[in-house]
């Protein structure tokens, strides 16, 4: 008979919350998702105005049943927060008043974009193509690093 898994187990813990990574911007949101110990691009969402960049994200994660929001935080390179971290910290506020059980926590994401832009150049995408995976990719990365650091990985 198999014993049950400790309480401070990954595997229980992935199974317990549902984590989805954010990159928000002000045309595109990036998305990505965790797949057992894994975080996967998702999907990007392309929003007018903030409003329905809010309402598409929380339809979104209702949908998938997510409970955890690790949302990248653009911090200036010496740490310090500029005009759209602020806007980033504006709209997560409006997101977990229209989803007051999601835990949503920030997460240092100083270079993400570059560092998927790289990643995706490796793969042989060209700045064009880029484009439209660019988004998912940092949100990708940002998941991630935050499962490593949790120990989820």
């Amino acid at each position: 008979m198999n014993s049950p898994l400790p309480p401070s187990s990954p595997i229980e813990a992935s199974t317990r919350a549902n984590y989805a990574g954010v990159d928000y911007g002000t045309r595109r949101i990036g998305l990505a998702k965790q797949e057992h110990t894994l975080a996967l691009p998702w999907t990007t969402l392309h929003c007018r105005n903030e409003q329905e960049a809010c309402a598409t994200l929380v339809q979104t994660l209702q949908e998938a049943g997510i409970t955890h929001v690790i949302m990248g935080l653009p911090l200036n390179m010496d740490g310090s927060e500029g005009m759209m971290a602020r806007r980033t910290k504006r709209f997560a506020k409006a997101l977990t008043t229209h989803m007051p059980k999601l835990v949503l926590q920030f997460w240092d994401e100083r270079l993400s974009s570059q560092q998927s832009a790289r990643a995706l150049q490796n793969l042989g995408l060209n700045s064009k193509a880029q484009k439209g995976h660019l988004d998912a990719a940092a949100a990708t990365l940002l998941l991630q690093s935050y499962l490593d650091a949790q120990g989820q990985s």
